[in-house]
């Protein structure tokens, strides 16, 4: 029986690594759905993310292995567009539906969605 769920994220795409639980802890590779939501920072005077993008992943016991099941999310239409004062950091939301067992929830806050950027490399001489 799944007990709980944890997820990784990385940048660029979103890469989430699922690790369904069982009552000891241990990896339990199942069948299901993967609901995943990437949300931007809430603006000022609202409640709630900004839906960035959704995404809705198959899950199958092979998927997985010792270190669990990694899932590539690309971005929608080329992902989201983010000006230069947009806050790069988005928080990834995971729903496991697994039926028969239930729906087992995790966020991942605040994930970087690109590196670093240099915002001007001219020098002065």
């Amino acid at each position: 029986m799944v007990k709980s769920l944890s997820i990784d994220a990385d940048v660029d795409v979103v890469v989430v690594t699922i690790w369904p639980r069982g009552d000891r802890g241990q990896l339990l590779p199942v069948s299901g759905t993967l609901e995943v939501q990437l949300l931007g920072p809430r603006p000022l005077g609202r409640e709630g993310g900004v839906l960035l993008a959704r995404w809705s992943q198959r899950v199958l016991p092979s998927d997985f292995d010792t270190a669990g099941a990694t899932y590539r999310l690309r971005f929608p239409q080329g992902g989201p567009r983010f000006g230069r004062e947009a806050n790069p950091h988005a928080d990834v939301e995971a729903r496991l539906v697994v039926p028969g067992e239930g729906v087992f929830e995790a966020i991942a806050p605040m994930v970087r969605l690109w590196p670093y950027r240099v915002v001007n490399q001219r020098r002065e001489w």
